[in-house]
């Protein structure tokens, strides 16, 4: 654990050199916090509501070498499946316990949410345990019983029927990052930049995967669509298969998904089969067309 705003008041300190021993004890006090600093997935302390300024307080017992410590508001971020958040959590750590999983904190009081998602209602949890090497987050299930889940302001991708489920999801960190237990996504259907009136969205076999592999796994979201149709104004309608979508990676264009080939079919091209389209990018204010090729020989508005 990184601390920020450090402050240490020493008290009563004292050593015997017959018994090698020490005694009294130093009071803690720092402005901010961070559990397992540098990685993907962090335990971030913060000042909460009360009348101080301090995040953290506590002592420190110099005969025992043992902490124990008061975080007035602790968010833990696993990438883009979860957030727990909780207050007035009591850690302790034994200084002279060498366990990688000596367990510092166990919380059960607080919520669960999703860092990605507006509109999801945040769950009760029932238990997080904090180690020196990670953590344990018990069963916990976030449910849209109705409308629409969504991402972006103004909002460029909505899910209906939305459901996160965590199932004994345990990170350890050592040379690499290891994650046991599960995060899964389903949804119901998807709507792209649902709140204009010229985009009609159709998905199937739509899926949802979290990033938890390899050694620096990110927890990350994507989604698989088998056919997804973006029809525009009701006249013309793109259409594409094996479709991948990211919508929570911020880059610097905005674009959550490139699609290589699709095909435009429209009333107004008589006897058109299919016209191919190239590069087709999904952007966060929009989409935007690489190169057209027609595909069969065509009589513009039925000429």
């Amino acid at each position: 654990m990184d601390l920020s705003g450090l402050s240490l008041t020493f008290q009563g300190i004292s050593y015997n050199s017959g018994t090698s021993t020490f005694s009294g004890s130093v009071t803690v006090a720092a402005t901010g916090a961070v559990f397992f600093p540098g990685k993907n997935f962090s335990v971030v302390v913060a000042d909460g509501s009360d009348v101080g300024t301090d995040a953290v307080t506590g002592s420190v017992n110099v005969a025992t070498k043992a902490y124990s410590l008061t975080l007035d508001q602790t968010t833990l971020t696993v990438g883009e499946a979860l957030k727990v958040t909780a207050s007035n959590v009591t850690v302790t750590y034994d200084q002279t316990n060498a366990s990688a999983s000596q367990v510092l904190a166990t919380i059960t009081t607080g919520s669960v949410s999703s860092p990605l998602f507006s509109g999801l209602p945040s769950a009760t949890l029932s238990s997080l345990v904090i180690r020196k090497d990670g953590f344990h987050v018990a069963d916990v299930t976030l449910t849209l019983p109705s409308g629409s889940a969504t991402i972006g302001n103004p909002v460029f991708f909505a899910l209906s029927g939305l459901s996160i489920s965590v199932s004994a999801l345990d990170v350890s960190f050592g040379v690499s990052t290891t994650v046991t237990g599960s995060v899964t996504a389903t949804a119901a259907g998807l709507s792209l930049f649902p709140n204009g009136s010229f985009l009609t969205t159709t998905a199937t076999n739509l899926t949802a995967t979290y990033d938890f592999s390899g050694a620096n796994p990110t927890g990350q979201i994507s989604f698989s669509v088998g056919t997804l149709d973006l029809v525009v104004s009701g006249a013309i309608k793109l259409s594409a298969t094996n479709v991948s979508l990211t919508p929570g990676v911020p880059n610097s264009s905005d674009v959550f998904a490139t699609i290589g080939t699709a095909t435009v079919t429209a009333a107004q091209f008589g006897g058109v089969g299919g016209i191919d389209v190239t590069n087709l990018q999904l952007r966060r204010n929009g989409f935007s067309l690489g190169s057209v090729t027609l595909t069969t020989p065509v009589s513009v508005l039925g000429a």
